[in-house]
Formats: structure tokens, sequence, C-alpha cells
């Protein structure tokens, strides 16, 4: 069988080959994630299948030939070992496509120290993974044609500024009469037309210096006050952003994907993270800060640390 000419990059038709390393907990997370590309495919009528147990096949057989036939390989590597790749040569087989699983779920929030089997939370992360996988994969075609939306224009009308300047801290907070708002933890809301625009503060990108990674929440999604709304990573640390409000997910930025500096480059406009549509935002408005706030409240909370 000449292996490398037999098989033909075809995407209509993928071959997905996970770790199958079930005792380590990104073992599971592969095999999650082939699962999801196989239910992805079959939502948009994509011949997608999984072969799980390719160890044991050999690719001499009459019927594997015809399991290869005309079908693009996608392999998952589960750790930094990266078995199925090594699997793959050894067998004289050249991927199409190749997704190291460490890699692709970097900042999500991943940790698979003390447990055996993955939350609920982890499965969330499969779920989000594949879609990133899959959209590679079929990069026409969207798992959700809500993630395509027409583009959301947000048009701040900051007026002044209030700067502060003391020892290593530096940062300004515009000086909005209304429509401005933030949060005790550094994320401000600017309301427009009805929904609340989330970002974070001056103050908070500066000291988390030069961001790397951004998790941003699924359009559609419901937010929860007080709640993980996204995942930021800098070079110096990851903080979870949590939801101003109550409400759903109405637009993400997607410009943040591949440029994630963004927010530290314009942190109060272009930086903008999501826009969420309040379903309780008269009760939940209370536990905000008016820029005015803000400002004095920062002011001292870093006089505090100086002294």
């Amino acid at each position: 069988m000449q292996n490398e000419l037999d098989i033909t990059h075809n995407q209509e038709n993928i071959l997905i080959i996970p770790c199958s390393g079930i005792e380590r907990l990104t073992g599971q997370l592969s095999t999650s994630i082939a699962l999801e590309l196989v239910q992805m495919g079959r939502e948009h009528s994509k011949n997608v299948i999984i072969e799980p147990s390719f160890a044991q096949i050999s690719v001499e057989e009459e019927n594997v030939q015809d399991l290869l036939k005309n079908k693009s390989i996608c392999i998952l590597n589960g750790c930094g070992k990266k078995c199925v790749s090594k699997l793959c040569e050894t067998k004289e087989l050249r991927p199409d496509f190749v997704f190291n699983i460490p890699q692709s779920i970097k900042g999500k929030g991943f940790s698979p120290k003390g447990k055996t089997s993955l939350t609920d939370d982890e499965l969330n992360i499969a779920t989000e993974t594949a879609k990133e996988i899959y959209l590679k994969l079929y990069p026409q075609v969207s798992p959700k044609k809500e993630i395509f939306d027409e583009k959301f224009q947000f048009l701040p009308n900051y007026e002044q500024w209030q700067k502060y300047l003391q020892a290593k801290f530096e940062f300004k907070v515009p000086n909005n009469k209304s429509g401005l708002y933030f949060t005790w933890n550094d994320a401000w809301v600017y309301m427009q037309d009805g929904k609340a625009v989330v970002g974070i503060s001056d103050y908070l990108q500066q000291n988390m210096s030069d961001i790397v990674i951004i998790d941003l929440p699924e359009i559609g999604s419901k937010a929860e006050q007080l709640e993980s709304l996204a995942s930021i990573e800098s070079t110096k640390t990851v903080i979870d952003l949590l939801s101003p409000f109550t409400g759903k997910v109405v637009q993400v930025n997607k410009a943040l994907i591949e440029e994630p500096d963004i927010i530290n480059r314009e942190p109060y406009t272009n930086g903008w993270i999501c826009v969420i549509e309040p379903s309780t935002f008269d009760t939940e408005l209370e536990d905000l800060m008016t820029p005015l706030d803000y400002f004095a409240h920062m002011k001292e909370k870093i006089e505090d640390e100086i002294k």
C-alpha cells in the first residue's frame, strides 16, 4: 500500500485520530473534543469520523484501506509526547491536520491536578476547543451562525479624562457624567442602545502587562453577575473577568482573538471585550461605581499601598 499516495486531502471526509491515553485528563479531553467534532460534522452533513483504536490498526489490511481512502487525517495530540504523531510516523501516514491539545486549551482555565475525570467546566472547554478546531477544518462553515453576526460598532462618547501618576502607578479614567460605570474588579461598562459593552480598566491592563490570550464568551451564552465572563492571560498572570450584569452575551470582539494586546493599547475603545443584554439592569446597577467614584477608589487604594 502506497500510504501517502492513497490518502488525498478531502474536506468532506475527515478521519479524527485522538490521543487514547484516557488515564490522563488531557487524553480524556482529546477524546471529548473528537466526539464534539463528529457531532458538528453531522450537523453540517460532513463525513467526520473518529478512530480511537488506531494503535491496533495495521494499515496493510484491506478494510483499513477503505477507512483511509479519500479522507483527510486530523490528529489530536493529548500531551507533549505527541504519541499520535509518532504513531502515524510508524505507520507511514502523513496527517493533513495536527492539533496539540495543550496548546489549543492554553489560557482556558484547564487544570488536571488532583482529578481523574473531566468536570462540567472542562467539558465546556472541550466544546469550545472543538468549535475552534472545526473552523480550521472547515473555514467556510460556522458551527453556530451567530458567531459570524454583523460587526458591532462601539462608539463611546468620552469627554474629558482623569489621570493619575504616582510612583510606578499610572492610569486614566474617562470623566463621563452618564453611561459609563466601573466594577470593584476593575472592569468598565458602557451603556449603548440599552446594551452593556464590557472591558477592563486602564489600571488593570497596565497592572497585567502584555496581554497574550483572551478566552471570549460564547455568543448567546448566559452571563451571571460576578461570575466569570472571560479569561484574560498576560505575560504576568491570568485573571477572570467577572460579569457586571446578569443577561445574555450578544456580541464579542473577535479582533482580540488575533490581537489581544489591543486591550493594552486601547482599553476603553477598541479593546472592548463583549456586549451583554442585561436582564436585571436597574437592580444590579447599584453595585457599580461612577467614573468619579472609581477614580477616587483607585487613588485611595494605591496611596494606601504606597504607604
